[in-house]
């Protein structure tokens, strides 16, 4: 996984810097080729947001839920077919 983040630094930044600022959208979309990482990059975005850390630790009670998939507030909606419908948001 922070392999993946690494490789995608300016977008790991970018979010960093509007938490800081407490900038942050209402949504993100993360789209891009397949294997570039854009899970990863979305858990990260979660881990940042909920870690009991300045940077997510990945061993706080929190990372470890989001990590696990079971943070009450990170839920991983899937394709249902060919997209997400708007049942399951």
């Amino acid at each position: 996984m922070i392999d993946k983040i690494n490789n995608q630094a300016n977008i790991k930044k970018m979010l960093l810097n509007a938490k800081e600022k407490n900038r942050l959208s209402h949504a993100y979309l993360f789209h891009g080729q397949h294997g570039v990482g854009k899970l990863d990059m979305a858990l990260y975005f979660a881990l940042m947001n909920y870690c009991e850390n300045k940077v997510p630790c990945m061993e706080c009670p929190s990372c470890k839920q989001i990590l696990a998939g079971e943070h009450m507030n990170v839920v991983l909606i899937e394709p249902d077919g060919k997209g997400i419908k708007k049942e399951q948001i």
